[in-house]
């Protein structure tokens, strides 16, 4: 019974992961979107990140941004092809992180 139960929790938990991970995915996918899985998953995370720990968020509107990014990086195949999207994205906050498109986080 013991290993049964190990197994059922196993199946629960992936397929809760798949779930969350698909349904984050199909939302932001756009008509033309043939943006690699590593590369979605890694954007994802990144406004994740961005909204959960932006200085301003009152005036931001995070879907426009989201689907923003998304529309930019719609073609990306890895990770590091989705840069152009965050730094936008970051810039698109206007709370002092980016100048003149350079990133100032941490200077």
């Amino acid at each position: 019974m013991r290993g049964r139960a190990r197994i059922v929790a196993l199946v629960s938990v992936v397929l809760a992961a798949a779930v969350a991970g698909c349904t984050a995915a199909d939302t932001e996918a756009g008509p033309d979107d043939t943006m690699a899985p590593k590369a979605r998953a890694y954007l994802t995370s990144a406004l994740d990140v961005m909204e959960k720990h932006a200085l301003v968020t009152e005036d931001v509107d995070w879907p426009k941004l989201r689907q923003d990014a998304f529309t930019e990086a719609r073609q990306a195949r890895k990770p590091s092809d989705t840069y152009r999207a965050i730094r936008q994205g970051l810039q698109d906050l206007n709370d002092g992180h980016i100048r003149g498109g350079r990133l100032l986080i941490g200077r």
